[in-house]
Parts: C-alpha cells; sequence; structure tokens
C-alpha cells in the first residue's frame, strides 16, 4: 500500500511540476509583450494558477488522508 501511495504521489508532484512550468511560460511570454498582450495572456495565466492550486490541494488532501491510514 505504501508504495502505491508513493507513486500517485510521484504522479501528482510530476503534474504539478508541469503546471508549474506551463505558469513560468506563460509569465515569462507576458514579460516579453508587455501591456498589449496583458489581456490575451491574464486569461491563461489564471487558468494555469487555477490549475496549480487545485493540484496542490487534491494532493495534500490525498496525503492527509493516507498519512491518517
Amino acid at each position: 500500500m505504501r508504495d502505491e501511495w508513493r507513486d500517485e504521489a510521484r504522479e501528482k508532484l510530476n503534474e504539478m511540476k508541469g503546471r508549474r512550468s506551463e505558469f513560468e511560460e506563460k509569465l515569462e511570454r507576458l514579460e516579453s509583450h508587455g501591456d498589449d498582450a496583458w489581456d490575451d495572456i491574464k486569461a491563461g495565466l489564471e487558468i494555469a494558477w487555477d490549475g496549480l492550486k487545485t493540484g496542490f490541494l487534491a494532493a495534500k488532501s490525498e496525503f492527509e488522508d493516507n498519512k491518517k491510514h
């Protein structure tokens, strides 16, 4: 059971790293395009940020549940 939990934790961590990378890419594009692109990129950043938060909260909840067992 512990190995399964560890594998799931790694998978969640990799997923969160991917979302973080997406967020960083969008932020870099924002910095390089300046004010003109703000509205276009802002929506994408918000989606990436929400995904990162959701992934983190889901992983946190899962880890806490597994610690109780």
